[in-house]
């Protein structure tokens, strides 16, 4: 996904960290599972993640 961004123009980065359980639900995630995704550089929004795997968009909710 960063490649297609990057050869798109748009500025993208490979990201890893940690998954941390939803809230409300566990979602069969533990706490401290390492994970990666792809963030973007949008113009008057900024970086934004995006996890292909899960299909979802990234937050840093702790």
């Amino acid at each position: 996904m960063a490649s297609i961004l990057r050869d798109w123009g748009i500025p993208a980065r490979y990201v890893s960290g940690y998954l941390g359980p939803g809230h409300g639900d566990d979602g069969g995630v533990t706490t401290g599972e390492s994970h990666a995704w792809v963030e973007s550089w949008l113009p008057g929004v900024g970086w934004i993640g995006f996890d292909p795997t899960n299909d979802t968009q990234c937050d840093d909710v702790t």
